[in-house]
């Protein structure tokens, strides 16, 4: 199997109008890998965590804001096209959606507006034994 790095994006709103771009830290990144590598709770086909962001749209609508989530998971798949038509069960992602939200002093996690999109894959061109 390849490894390719698939990067999954969604939409959510704050209330928040003074909600600020950010992601997660390393730290955050590497104990949740290490959590659930030993829990092994990675869903089917996900190797890692790579990166979260959130940024938010700057629309000067004072009821809140429009948020851009974007999550990266290395992915295990026979070929780009699987790993093009991989989604991780979504129950996965919302706890990463929502600590992105958490983290930027949102009162509450962001609401997601739409489901995930794969928007981008890179492919590792590492061989897994």
């Amino acid at each position: 199997m390849a490894q390719f790095n698939v990067e999954f994006d969604a939409t959510g709103f704050t209330r928040n109008a003074t909600v600020s771009a950010g992601q997660l830290s390393d730290a955050f990144i590497q104990a949740f890998n290490a959590r659930h590598a030993k829990a092994r709770t990675f869903p089917k086909g996900v190797a890692t965590l790579v990166r979260g962001q959130v940024c938010p749209e700057r629309s000067g609508n004072r009821a809140g804001t429009r948020c851009f989530v974007t999550i990266v998971l290395a992915v295990e798949a026979p070929n780009e096209e699987a790993a093009e038509n991989f989604y991780p069960p979504s129950a996965f992602l919302k706890p990463l959606f929502d600590v992105l939200g958490e983290n930027q002093g949102n009162e509450a996690s962001l609401s997601l507006e739409r489901g995930w999109e794969v928007t981008a894959i890179e492919s590792l061109e590492t061989e897994l034994a």
